[in-house]
């Protein structure tokens, strides 16, 4: 751990699955690394109200098994957990950009209980208060559908259930606020065709595969929008009083 650096025993850590979900965020704030491994990361986030951190897991229940690794995780000694990021509509209700906040979690078979985000009042936010399923695997729009039948899920993450389960061993307050990027039928691309970061494969998909090309930039657009969403509600989340807004009574 760098030298010089003040722990909050009473902080609140933020998690993603992935750097860029939460990038409009972190971009914007004083933070100091405190810990990197491959594709885990742990900062400190510097705010008016106190001291943060921000967890970057990787995608999947394999991810946040690594990131819970992290051997600083037990020394800053955060209270209370916020898993973020993006998540899929399980419900035709839920539309990219809206943010959903959970009263529980389903995962492996068993249901681990969460804390719904208390809105405050007189702000911009949403939210619908709805359940969550975490999966291994990323579902498409028919393996929504089929596991819709059997669990009453809001929305689908790859990361929730994980980190609820941890978060209930270690005994500390459990929040899950995402934001939708894929609609219940929305179409979901594959690692080929999003993100395409090269001009010669762009063209070449153009090219190649050009409606689902289309429907890959039209779903990087609504990622685009839902983690603006997303970053404006943890904006919000550190400048108030966490205590007050998040932490039980």
């Amino acid at each position: 751990m760098p030298e010089n650096i003040q722990i909050n025993k009473n902080g609140i850590l933020i998690t993603a699955a992935l750097y860029f979900e939460i990038s409009f965020f972190l971009n914007k704030k004083k933070k100091v690394c405190l810990w990197k491994e491959k594709n885990c990361s742990l900062f400190q986030v510097k705010s008016l109200s106190g001291d943060f951190y921000a967890g970057i897991t990787g995608i999947g229940p394999d991810g946040v098994h690594r990131f819970l690794k992290c051997p600083f995780l037990k020394k800053i000694g955060f209270g209370a957990i916020i898993s973020t990021g993006l998540a899929g509509a399980m419900q035709k209700e839920l539309h990219p950009g809206m943010l959903v906040t959970a009263d529980k979690i389903y995962y492996a078979e068993k249901v681990f209980p969460a804390e719904p985000y208390k809105n405050p009042g007189n702000t911009k936010f949403i939210f619908c208060v709805t359940s969550g399923y975490t999966s291994p695997v990323v579902l498409c729009a028919r393996d929504k559908l089929l596991i819709r039948r059997q669990i009453p899920a809001g929305f689908v993450d790859m990361e929730s259930g994980v980190l609820a389960a941890w978060a209930e061993k270690e005994n500390k307050v459990f929040f899950v606020t995402r934001v939708i990027s894929d609609g219940l039928y929305d179409f979901i691309p594959d690692h080929k065709f999003f993100p395409v970061k090269k001009k010669i494969k762009i063209i070449a998909a153009v090219l190649l595969h050009p409606v689902k090309f289309y429907k890959s930039l039209l779903f990087a657009l609504k990622c685009r929008y839902a983690r603006s969403i997303l970053c404006s509600f943890l904006d919000m989340v550190i400048t108030a009083n966490p205590e007050k807004i998040l932490l039980p009574d």
